[in-house]
């Protein structure tokens, strides 16, 4: 075959090859752009894959799905006897609620926070937030339970989800977020999720003065986190013994602060 001829047949294949390598470049870069999202809302996309993989096992296997929701219900019995099990186990199972708009407000409520303090202090004040409520809740019933107001069989009540993170990011986020556009978002989800899950808290309900409490608290947690970013603002540190918030005096400046607290005299002239 002359070179001519093979420089005819190399050419279409070069063509041919040239969008494969734009797909596989776009491919790379969609890879990287989900890699640093990932390394960046760690604890989000942790919430996302729990509650897909939850609602995925209750489509697959309802009865097992079932059997799962009961175990990490958090029950004031089980709280008692599998406290680590029924906090952290509770959060991803859905009992009929949409899926998608509990992902959406995932990402806007505990991706909101994430992005405002990090990680870390994100996944501290959910936990708070979650801890807290399920407390509150779940004491306030056992204390209707036990002055007779509702029947011993009120305890066992299945009690999951993930409602009690998100309204506790949710708050926090309002107050944490140093983007107006985050807080104004968060703000406006808010607006319309709290009547919702507030709705019983005037007759003592599970869920409303849960709901409340996981509010509160992410507030409270946001207002101390607030409080604690001002102190050590520049300009702010207090002296020992200073009680006051006030701003601390300026410290005078070492060049013009002479060594020897005595005046100086200048020698007589002879």
């Amino acid at each position: 075959m002359s070179i001519s001829a093979q420089a005819g047949t190399a050419a279409p294949a070069r063509a041919h090859d040239v969008p494969r390598a734009a797909g596989v470049a776009r491919a790379g870069t969609v890879a990287a752009a989900l890699g640093r999202t990932a390394r960046r809302f760690p604890l989000t996309l942790c919430v996302l894959v729990a509650l897909t993989a939850a609602r995925t096992s209750q489509d697959v296997d309802p009865s097992l799905a079932s059997r799962l929701e009961w175990d990490t219900s958090t029950t004031i019995p089980q709280m008692v006897h599998h406290p680590l099990r029924v906090f952290v186990g509770s959060v991803p199972w859905l009992t009929g609620a949409s899926l998608p708009l509990w992902l959406l407000l995932v990402v806007v409520a505990v991706g909101g926070l994430e992005a405002a303090v990090g990680t870390g202090t994100a996944l501290a004040i959910v936990m708070i937030g979650h801890v807290g409520a399920t407390l509150v809740s779940e004491g306030v019933l056992g204390l209707r339970v036990a002055t007779g107001r509702l029947p011993s069989s009120a305890l066992d009540v299945l009690d999951v989800g993930p409602s009690y993170v998100v309204a506790c990011a949710l708050t926090a986020t309002m107050v944490l977020a140093n983007r107006r556009s985050l807080r104004m978002v968060a703000g406006l989800v808010l607006a319309v999720v709290a009547p919702d899950l507030v709705s019983g808290v005037t007759r003592w309900d599970l869920d409303g003065v849960g709901h409340t409490s996981a509010f509160v608290l992410g507030l409270l947690a946001g207002a101390v986190l607030i409080r604690r970013r001002r102190r050590h603002l520049p300009g702010t540190r207090r002296r020992p013994g200073q009680g006051t918030d006030r701003p601390a005096e300026p410290e005078p400046d070492p060049e013009l602060r002479s060594s020897d607290p005595r005046p100086v005299v200048p020698a007589p002239v002879p």
